[in-house]
Protein backbone atom coordinates (compact mmCIF):
# COMPACT_ATOMS: atom_id res chain seq x y z
CA UNK A 1 0.00 0.00 0.00
CA UNK A 2 1.34 3.58 -1.24
CA UNK A 3 2.49 5.43 2.15
CA UNK A 4 3.90 8.96 2.67
CA UNK A 5 6.54 7.22 3.88
CA UNK A 6 7.37 4.96 1.12
CA UNK A 7 7.68 7.81 -1.20
CA UNK A 8 9.56 9.67 0.79
CA UNK A 9 11.82 6.41 0.87
CA UNK A 10 11.68 6.49 -2.73
CA UNK A 11 13.02 10.00 -2.95
CA UNK A 12 15.70 9.67 -0.59
CA UNK A 13 17.28 6.74 -2.85
CA UNK A 14 18.21 9.39 -5.64
CA UNK A 15 19.53 11.93 -3.02
CA UNK A 16 22.62 13.31 -4.33
CA UNK A 17 21.89 11.89 -8.32
CA UNK A 18 23.34 14.60 -10.49
CA UNK A 19 22.59 15.04 -13.65
CA UNK A 20 26.43 15.41 -14.58
CA UNK A 21 27.34 11.99 -13.79
CA UNK A 22 24.40 10.30 -15.56
CA UNK A 23 26.00 8.59 -18.83
CA UNK A 24 23.02 8.79 -20.68
CA UNK A 25 21.08 12.45 -21.96
CA UNK A 26 19.15 14.40 -20.27
CA UNK A 27 18.34 13.09 -16.72
CA UNK A 28 16.35 9.93 -15.39
CA UNK A 29 13.09 11.59 -14.67
CA UNK A 30 13.14 13.55 -17.99
CA UNK A 31 13.79 10.00 -19.69
CA UNK A 32 11.11 8.65 -18.03
CA UNK A 33 8.39 11.51 -18.63
CA UNK A 34 9.34 11.31 -21.88
CA UNK A 35 7.92 8.00 -22.41
CA UNK A 36 5.33 8.67 -20.27
CA UNK A 37 3.74 11.19 -22.54
CA UNK A 38 5.36 10.36 -25.76
CA UNK A 39 7.54 13.49 -26.34
CA UNK A 40 11.33 12.65 -26.52
CA UNK A 41 12.22 15.85 -26.09
CA UNK A 42 12.04 16.09 -22.25
CA UNK A 43 14.65 13.38 -21.98
CA UNK A 44 17.49 15.79 -23.75
CA UNK A 45 20.12 18.18 -22.10
CA UNK A 46 18.73 21.38 -19.85
CA UNK A 47 15.55 20.15 -19.14
CA UNK A 48 14.64 21.55 -15.72
CA UNK A 49 13.52 18.04 -13.85
CA UNK A 50 11.86 19.29 -10.84
CA UNK A 51 8.25 18.74 -11.52
CA UNK A 52 9.36 15.26 -13.34
CA UNK A 53 11.43 13.93 -10.32
CA UNK A 54 7.94 14.67 -7.77
CA UNK A 55 6.13 13.28 -10.41
CA UNK A 56 8.20 9.95 -10.87
CA UNK A 57 8.56 9.35 -7.46
CA UNK A 58 4.42 9.22 -6.84
CA UNK A 59 4.54 6.86 -10.10
CA UNK A 60 6.91 4.50 -8.47
CA UNK A 61 5.33 3.75 -5.08
CA UNK A 62 2.02 3.87 -7.24
CA UNK A 63 -0.13 6.53 -5.94
CA UNK A 64 -1.59 9.69 -7.62
CA UNK A 65 -1.55 13.37 -6.93
CA UNK A 66 -3.55 15.88 -8.25
CA UNK A 67 -1.23 18.36 -10.47
CA UNK A 68 1.14 15.16 -11.38
CA UNK A 69 2.17 13.91 -13.74
CA UNK A 70 3.37 17.31 -14.72
CA UNK A 71 6.52 19.06 -15.95
CA UNK A 72 5.70 22.75 -15.41
CA UNK A 73 5.36 23.90 -11.98
CA UNK A 74 2.34 26.31 -12.60
CA UNK A 75 0.64 23.53 -14.48
CA UNK A 76 0.89 21.32 -11.03
CA UNK A 77 -1.20 24.08 -9.39
CA UNK A 78 -3.49 24.75 -12.06
CA UNK A 79 -4.71 21.28 -12.39
CA UNK A 80 -4.42 20.39 -8.48
CA UNK A 81 -6.63 23.07 -7.58
CA UNK A 82 -9.22 21.93 -9.71
CA UNK A 83 -9.14 18.65 -7.39
CA UNK A 84 -11.49 20.08 -4.14
CA UNK A 85 -9.79 20.05 -1.20
CA UNK A 86 -5.85 19.36 -2.25
CA UNK A 87 -4.66 22.84 -2.14
CA UNK A 88 -4.13 23.27 1.35
CA UNK A 89 -6.02 26.57 2.63
CA UNK A 90 -3.29 26.89 5.41
CA UNK A 91 -0.06 26.10 3.77
CA UNK A 92 1.91 25.52 7.36
CA UNK A 93 -0.24 22.24 7.97
CA UNK A 94 2.09 20.53 5.41
CA UNK A 95 2.98 16.87 5.89
CA UNK A 96 5.19 14.49 5.29
CA UNK A 97 4.64 13.11 1.45
CA UNK A 98 2.87 16.69 0.50
CA UNK A 99 4.26 18.30 -2.75
CA UNK A 100 5.37 22.02 -2.14
CA UNK A 101 5.62 24.56 -4.61
CA UNK A 102 7.54 27.56 -4.11
CA UNK A 103 7.67 31.19 -5.35
CA UNK A 104 11.19 32.41 -5.12
CA UNK A 105 10.31 36.33 -4.74
CA UNK A 106 6.83 35.91 -4.15
CA UNK A 107 5.75 37.84 -7.13
CA UNK A 108 2.92 35.63 -7.99
CA UNK A 109 5.63 33.11 -10.40
CA UNK A 110 5.64 29.90 -9.32
CA UNK A 111 9.09 28.66 -9.50
CA UNK A 112 10.09 24.98 -8.27
CA UNK A 113 8.49 22.18 -6.40
CA UNK A 114 9.46 19.42 -4.13
CA UNK A 115 8.03 16.79 -1.74
CA UNK A 116 8.18 17.95 1.68
CA UNK A 117 9.58 15.69 4.02
CA UNK A 118 9.22 16.99 7.52
CA UNK A 119 7.15 20.15 8.92
CA UNK A 120 9.46 21.70 11.75
CA UNK A 121 6.91 24.31 12.56
CA UNK A 122 9.02 27.02 11.70
CA UNK A 123 10.41 25.75 8.46
CA UNK A 124 10.02 22.61 5.71
CA UNK A 125 12.58 19.62 4.77
CA UNK A 126 11.97 18.64 1.79
CA UNK A 127 13.43 16.40 -0.86
CA UNK A 128 13.85 18.27 -4.54
CA UNK A 129 14.88 17.44 -7.78
CA UNK A 130 17.06 20.14 -9.71
CA UNK A 131 18.34 22.19 -6.93
CA UNK A 132 20.37 23.21 -7.37
CA UNK A 133 20.72 22.89 -11.31
CA UNK A 134 20.90 19.22 -12.32
CA UNK A 135 21.28 17.94 -9.00
CA UNK A 136 18.47 16.01 -6.08
CA UNK A 137 19.32 17.23 -2.51
CA UNK A 138 17.34 17.44 0.72
CA UNK A 139 16.57 21.48 1.81
CA UNK A 140 15.54 22.81 4.74
CA UNK A 141 13.06 25.89 3.27
CA UNK A 142 11.17 28.84 5.23
CA UNK A 143 7.78 29.34 4.95
CA UNK A 144 8.20 32.81 3.28
CA UNK A 145 8.85 31.16 -0.22
CA UNK A 146 5.95 28.49 0.11
CA UNK A 147 3.60 29.30 -2.26
CA UNK A 148 1.31 26.03 -1.83
CA UNK A 149 0.62 22.59 -0.68
CA UNK A 150 -0.39 19.91 -2.62
CA UNK A 151 -2.21 16.81 -0.76
CA UNK A 152 -3.08 13.77 -2.46
CA UNK A 153 -5.28 10.79 -0.94
CA UNK A 154 -3.41 8.13 0.42
CA UNK A 155 -4.74 4.80 -0.02
CA UNK A 156 -6.81 3.79 3.22
CA UNK A 157 -7.45 7.55 3.55
CA UNK A 158 -11.28 8.46 3.17
CA UNK A 159 -11.86 10.63 -0.49
CA UNK A 160 -13.88 13.15 1.25
CA UNK A 161 -11.85 13.52 4.13
CA UNK A 162 -10.39 16.84 2.12
CA UNK A 163 -9.25 20.34 3.82
CA UNK A 164 -12.49 22.44 3.92
CA UNK A 165 -12.13 25.22 1.51
CA UNK A 166 -14.43 27.39 3.97
CA UNK A 167 -11.69 27.47 6.69
CA UNK A 168 -8.49 29.84 6.34
CA UNK A 169 -5.62 30.94 7.61
CA UNK A 170 -6.39 34.70 9.72
CA UNK A 171 -2.96 35.50 8.91
CA UNK A 172 -3.50 39.07 7.71
CA UNK A 173 -1.63 37.79 4.06
CA UNK A 174 -4.30 38.40 1.07
CA UNK A 175 -3.73 35.18 -1.35
CA UNK A 176 -5.28 32.48 -2.98
CA UNK A 177 -7.14 30.98 -0.33
CA UNK A 178 -8.41 34.57 0.54
CA UNK A 179 -9.39 35.03 -2.74
CA UNK A 180 -10.85 31.77 -3.37
CA UNK A 181 -12.99 31.97 -0.57
CA UNK A 182 -14.29 35.64 -1.93
CA UNK A 183 -14.93 34.34 -4.89
CA UNK A 184 -16.93 31.83 -3.09
CA UNK A 185 -18.97 34.18 -0.95
CA UNK A 186 -19.40 37.10 -3.74
CA UNK A 187 -19.99 34.56 -6.41
CA UNK A 188 -17.22 35.25 -9.04
CA UNK A 189 -15.26 32.66 -10.92
CA UNK A 190 -13.62 30.28 -7.47
CA UNK A 191 -10.21 30.58 -9.58
CA UNK A 192 -8.16 31.84 -6.55
CA UNK A 193 -6.69 34.84 -8.87
CA UNK A 194 -7.03 38.36 -9.26
CA UNK A 195 -6.34 39.53 -12.41
CA UNK A 196 -5.69 42.64 -14.59
CA UNK A 197 -4.29 45.04 -11.82
CA UNK A 198 -2.24 48.18 -12.30
CA UNK A 199 1.30 47.70 -11.07
CA UNK A 200 1.04 51.61 -10.40
CA UNK A 201 -0.89 50.56 -6.98
CA UNK A 202 1.37 47.40 -6.07
CA UNK A 203 3.21 49.16 -3.52
CA UNK A 204 0.06 50.57 -1.64
CA UNK A 205 -0.71 46.66 -1.26
CA UNK A 206 2.16 44.91 -0.12
CA UNK A 207 -0.75 42.46 1.94
CA UNK A 208 -1.84 41.02 -1.29
CA UNK A 209 0.29 38.41 -2.48
CA UNK A 210 -0.14 34.93 -4.03
CA UNK A 211 -2.51 34.78 -6.96
CA UNK A 212 -2.44 38.49 -7.62
CA UNK A 213 -1.34 39.94 -11.37
CA UNK A 214 -0.37 43.22 -11.72
CA UNK A 215 -0.10 44.67 -15.32
CA UNK A 216 -0.15 48.06 -16.92
CA UNK A 217 -2.72 50.45 -15.89
CA UNK A 218 -4.20 51.48 -19.45
CA UNK A 219 -4.03 47.59 -19.85
CA UNK A 220 -6.03 46.87 -16.64
CA UNK A 221 -8.79 48.94 -17.45
CA UNK A 222 -9.31 47.94 -20.96
CA UNK A 223 -9.64 44.37 -18.89
CA UNK A 224 -12.07 45.17 -16.63
CA UNK A 225 -10.18 44.40 -13.72
CA UNK A 226 -11.03 41.84 -11.68
CA UNK A 227 -14.77 40.62 -11.26
CA UNK A 228 -14.06 39.67 -7.76
CA UNK A 229 -12.87 43.82 -6.63
CA UNK A 230 -15.62 44.85 -9.09
CA UNK A 231 -18.18 42.99 -6.86
CA UNK A 232 -16.40 43.74 -3.66
CA UNK A 233 -16.53 47.46 -5.11
CA UNK A 234 -20.84 47.49 -6.05
CA UNK A 235 -21.12 46.29 -2.65
CA UNK A 236 -19.25 49.14 -0.36
CA UNK A 237 -20.41 51.37 -2.57
CA UNK A 238 -23.90 50.14 -1.67
CA UNK A 239 -22.52 50.38 1.71
CA UNK A 240 -21.63 53.99 0.93
CA UNK A 241 -18.29 53.64 1.44
CA UNK A 242 -17.03 53.84 -2.31
CA UNK A 243 -17.03 56.45 -4.17
CA UNK A 244 -14.92 55.60 -6.89
CA UNK A 245 -15.45 53.74 -10.57
CA UNK A 246 -16.95 50.21 -10.09
CA UNK A 247 -13.73 49.08 -12.77
CA UNK A 248 -12.43 46.28 -10.46
CA UNK A 249 -9.02 47.46 -9.78
CA UNK A 250 -7.29 47.84 -6.04
CA UNK A 251 -5.91 51.55 -5.28
CA UNK A 252 -6.24 54.74 -2.89
CA UNK A 253 -10.10 54.77 -3.44
CA UNK A 254 -10.44 50.82 -2.88
CA UNK A 255 -8.07 50.46 0.12
CA UNK A 256 -9.41 53.26 1.93
CA UNK A 257 -13.59 51.66 1.46
CA UNK A 258 -11.50 47.96 2.30
CA UNK A 259 -10.11 49.38 5.27
CA UNK A 260 -13.13 51.51 6.88
CA UNK A 261 -15.61 48.22 5.82
CA UNK A 262 -13.72 46.24 9.04
CA UNK A 263 -12.39 49.46 10.90
CA UNK A 264 -14.62 48.64 13.66
CA UNK A 265 -13.61 44.71 13.37
CA UNK A 266 -10.18 45.55 13.01
CA UNK A 267 -9.01 49.20 14.50
CA UNK A 268 -7.12 49.91 11.49
CA UNK A 269 -6.07 53.28 10.52
CA UNK A 270 -7.38 54.37 7.43
CA UNK A 271 -4.21 55.33 5.54
CA UNK A 272 -5.01 53.71 1.64
CA UNK A 273 -2.46 50.75 2.35
CA UNK A 274 -3.01 47.25 2.53
CA UNK A 275 0.05 46.06 4.97
CA UNK A 276 1.62 43.35 5.13
CA UNK A 277 -0.22 42.01 7.17
CA UNK A 278 -3.07 43.41 7.61
CA UNK A 279 -5.44 43.72 10.59
CA UNK A 280 -8.03 44.56 7.72
CA UNK A 281 -7.36 41.55 5.90
CA UNK A 282 -7.15 39.63 9.38
CA UNK A 283 -10.86 41.01 10.06
CA UNK A 284 -11.84 40.20 6.37
CA UNK A 285 -10.78 36.76 6.71
CA UNK A 286 -12.83 36.13 9.61
CA UNK A 287 -15.77 37.87 7.82
CA UNK A 288 -15.39 35.29 4.78
CA UNK A 289 -15.55 32.57 6.85
CA UNK A 290 -18.37 33.47 8.70
CA UNK A 291 -20.39 34.11 5.50
CA UNK A 292 -19.40 30.89 3.96
CA UNK A 293 -20.13 29.05 7.22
Amino acid sequence: MATPSALLAAAARDLGYSRWDDPQTGTKFGRWYADLVGNPGYGGNGIAFCAMAASYWYDLVDQGCPGLPESYVPYVYSKARKVAGSVLSNKRNAKPGDVVIFDWNNDGSLNHVGLVELNKGSYLQTIEGNSPAGYVQRHTRGWGTVAYIIRPVWEGEDASAVEDPTVIAVDGLWGHDTTALAQMVYGTEPDGEVWNQNREWRGLCPGLTIGWKWGDGDAALRAGGSPLIRAMQEDYRGLGLYTGEIDGLVGPKFNSAFIRRFKADSGAVDDGRIDRPSISVMAFQRWLMERAA
